[in-house]
């Protein structure tokens, strides 16, 4: 699989709304599809990431408002949850699986993280824009 780059994701995030939620999508579906081994591959090369700085979204409000979390009319998940950084969103249940499959890279952790990457896609999939 050809991850998605941090610098072509800071460019999706420059370029429009529409293509910052294209970026997400196509870095979720990568999670969500990918196969244990490209997984583990990914995360030890610092491909794989769930964190802001792989976020078109996060990228886009903290670079139009200066500021730390994407609490801003800019960014798509809090105009639609208001939630603040993604939490109460089924981020928060993969980000919790991201982090069980980093400190134990197992299939079964990955499994775990498998069907919360796909629901967040869901969600994601899902944001007006």
């Amino acid at each position: 699989m050809k991850w998605l780059t941090q610098k072509q994701i800071k460019e999706a995030a420059k370029k429009s709304p529409k293509a910052a939620k294209d970026c997400v999508i196509e870095h979720w579906t990568q999670l969500a599809t990918c196969t244990f081994k490209e997984f583990v591959w990914a995360v030890k090369q610092g491909k794989a990431s769930i964190w802001g700085g792989f976020c078109a979204f996060c990228i886009r409000a903290r670079n139009e408002d200066d500021v730390l979390f994407c609490s801003t009319k800019k960014c798509p998940v809090f105009l639609q949850t208001g939630c603040i950084g993604c939490s109460e969103t089924p981020w928060h249940r993969a980000f919790a699986d991201f982090n069980n499959f980093e400190e134990n890279p197992t299939q079964a952790n990955y499994t775990k993280f498998h069907k919360a990457a796909k629901k967040e896609l869901k969600f994601l999939k899902s944001l007006k824009q």
